[in-house]
């Protein structure tokens, strides 16, 4: 039967394989984006409890921060790149980095950058930066001055980078949307945007430290159910893409912005589209829908006379 998890920022649904016998293939040399490596990174992004992000473990505050760094030049190989990414995350940790989650990306020309969204010690962050007379708002240009000088050899600028506080939870919900809503097809994924150079990529994605998650929660759907909960989902989606407008204060802006709002759309009202009847009916979804929503979804399924049961996820 169709199986749907709810985690805390979002859900997936799908239907089994009629056997589980078959075992996943072992890991070998990472070449890029797959199905499975987005997947896992989109789920991992959907069980973090956003709200706990501001603080650590203990209950002390946390300052965020998300960024995306480029480089101008491509380095030869991913070991080049790997070791710019682990320099920066070392120099991280000695301002005090206390969670990380990170991910490669690359740009159409071949060339790759790197998004990342970061906790940082306040207290530490306010300690340093009184030392050398500056406010903890200096945590953001120090950061992007360790970036320019670790990539200072590929040509890096100081204004092709990205970098902002994360002060609420709308901040990391932002960053969420973005990148959990990437698939492999994406074209910053796409293998056909690899440097040609690189024999292979390493790791595409990770995390650091210790991040609040919650696992999430499992519902086996009948047959009437599981069509309806798809049609929900596609709706949600074609509104959340409807209701997006942009400003009409930067033409250039509002320009990209139309043409993305459109392919939105356009992609929601084709989700679920399928010549093949038997792969329609089974085909899956994974959205970025807050748990909340989830369970009214299947508070209303259930009221409609679906049958519905709980499962360990």
């Amino acid at each position: 039967m169709p199986v749907v998890k709810l985690y805390p920022n979002g859900l997936t649904g799908g239907t089994p394989p009629a056997s589980r016998s078959c075992k996943p293939p072992k890991r070998g040399n990472c070449e890029g984006w797959t199905v499975r490596t987005s997947r896992g990174n989109t789920r991992f992004l959907y069980s973090v409890l956003s709200q706990k992000l501001q603080y650590s473990a203990d209950g002390l505050p946390l300052v965020g921060v998300a960024g995306s760094l480029t480089l101008k030049d491509c380095p030869a190989s991913h070991e080049d790149w790997k070791a710019i990414r682990l320099a920066l995350f070392h120099r991280f940790r000695r301002k005090g980095l206390y969670r990380l989650h990170w991910l490669t990306e690359w740009q159409k020309r071949g060339v790759p950058h790197l998004h990342f969204a970061g906790w940082f010690d306040a207290d530490q962050v306010a300690g340093d930066c009184a030392e050398i007379g500056m406010p903890p708002a200096a945590l953001l240009p120090l950061i992007k001055a360790d970036w320019l000088f670790l990539s200072s050899r590929y040509r890096s600028s100081d204004k092709a980078q990205d970098i902002k506080v994360i002060d609420d939870d709308l901040g990391w919900l932002q960053y969420l949307s973005k990148h959990a809503s990437r698939g492999a097809a994406h074209y910053q994924r796409a293998s056909s945007t690899i440097p040609t150079s690189w024999q292979k990529t390493g790791r595409m994605w990770g995390h650091l430290g210790n991040f609040p998650t919650r696992e999430p929660l499992g519902l086996e759907l009948d047959r009437q159910g599981w069509f309806q909960f798809r049609r929900i989902v596609r709706a949600w989606r074609l509104a959340n893409a409807r209701i997006q407008k942009p400003p009409k204060s930067d033409l250039g802006r509002e320009f990209l912005e139309q043409r993305t709002r459109r392919r939105r759309i356009k992609s929601a009202r084709r989700m679920l589209q399928c010549n093949n009847r038997s792969l329609s009916e089974v085909r899956g979804v994974s959205e970025w829908i807050p748990l909340d929503l989830g369970l009214l979804i299947a508070h209303w399924l259930e009221k409609s006379g679906a049958e519905i049961d709980s499962i360990i996820a």
